[in-house]
């Protein structure tokens, strides 16, 4: 099990395919997300050296998602600039309305299309 206090291998700040796999194996350790889904820059291949890593974590979880994705972000010492995203089951389903008061039509859409990769999942549930 990943230790979320020992920092992430350094190069710096940049993020590499290396820091991302390890940060991305700590938060499944301690959240036991249902997906963890790398999107942008990162997921398309043309990041730049100072591109920060687009992490959505599929997950119940309770309170405000901003403040919660940022005290993980924190807790897992991820070693270089992430933006960490959280989403109940509901806001990615297919199904889900972008006018029920979340606009994630666009990211569901970039899973779909390969534009982003879902690098963990621990449940069967369809994509």
């Amino acid at each position: 099990m990943a230790d979320c206090t020992t920092p992430v291998p350094v190069y710096a700040r940049i993020v590499t395919r290396e820091g991302i796999e390890v940060f991305t194996q700590r938060l499944v350790d301690k959240l036991s997300p249902e997906k963890v889904i790398l999107f942008g820059s990162q997921a398309r291949g043309d990041a730049r050296l100072d591109s920060d890593a687009d992490i959505l974590l599929v997950m119940p979880y309770e309170g405000r998602a901003f403040a919660k994705g940022r005290d993980t972000s924190r807790a897992c010492k991820p070693g270089f600039r992430v933006d960490l995203l959280l989403w109940q089951r509901q806001s990615y389903e297919p199904g889900f309305s972008a006018s029920s008061g979340n606009s994630c039509s666009s990211l569901r859409s970039k899973v779909s299309s390969g534009q982003a990769s879902c690098w963990a999942s621990t449940t069967n549930s369809a994509s």
